[in-house]
């Protein structure tokens, strides 16, 4: 498994999930290594480059979450209050889009230990899904309170004051998240779009530079950078976005 890790943390996604099968073959009733594979399987579909591909690795990774959960069962009956294991199960039905057992897996595992980072995210993400955003947020603000240094957790939080209509908040939210990682092109992109929303248009033009800088061959953002300027009465600016926007759009439908 450490091997798999290795790999994985070197983006060679494919070799990381080869490793990991390898480790579930060697040791078919060990949870960890069946649902590291679920995860690398989903990542591949992801990142697949056609739909075909993408739905092999989509029915696979769907195979080693159902094995996972049977394992995850099967080792509950021993163990029923082992929280790294209702984490695990939450995990899983989660992935298999079982949303309310996963919460209450996730649930049940809090409640043996409250600082299980993975099950206040899982619980963050359903709650959110089932637009219960109260508590959502409450999840992710439980979780950076533990780790305040994970910009995903910020960007998390933000999108839900998003949706709260808080989006003074959420703007700080993603502030926060570019403190940690200024890198990230759509934390530019979403900051950007929150400050359009308040007629910020001239700071939200700064955020989609900042975004266009990481992500040149982006033409949403292009097009979202031309709407900016031609509220600012910019048109032959405008113009010109938008013409960049649709040379990238061009190009990207013919890969």
């Amino acid at each position: 498994m450490g091997y798999s890790h290795t790999l994985w943390h070197l983006g060679r996604l494919k070799d990381a999930f080869l490793a990991g099968e390898r480790a579930v073959a060697t040791s078919p009733k060990e949870l960890e290594p069946c649902l590291w594979c679920g995860e690398l399987a989903g990542e591949m579909a992801e990142e697949a480059e056609s739909e075909h591909e993408s739905d092999f690795w989509y029915k696979r990774s769907g195979e080693l979450y159902t094995v996972a959960l049977q394992l995850a069962e099967t080792h509950l009956q021993m163990e029923p209050e082992n929280a790294f294991l209702l984490e695990a199960r939450g995990v899983v039905l989660h992935r298999l889009g079982r949303l309310n057992e996963a919460l209450q897996s996730y649930e049940q595992a809090l409640a043996m230990e409250p600082n299980r980072i993975k099950s206040l995210i899982g619980c963050g993400s359903i709650l959110r899904q089932l637009g219960r955003l109260v508590e959502a947020l409450h999840s992710y603000e439980k979780a950076i309170e533990i780790e305040p240094k994970q910009p995903l957790y910020w960007s998390a939080r933000a999108r839900i004051l998003n949706k709260l209509g808080k989006l003074d908040e959420a703007i700080i939210s993603y502030d926060k998240a570019l403190e940690l990682r200024p890198e990230t092109a759509f934390y530019w992109a979403n900051r950007a779009r929150l400050l359009d929303e308040l007629g910020r248009f001239e700071d939200a033009l700064q955020s989609y530079d900042r975004a266009l800088q990481l992500k040149p061959g982006s033409a949403s953002y292009w097009t979202r950078k031309a709407r900016i300027l031609q509220k600012l009465g910019r048109l032959e600016e405008a113009q010109k976005c938008s013409e960049q926007a649709a040379r990238y759009r061009t190009h990207s439908e013919a890969q």
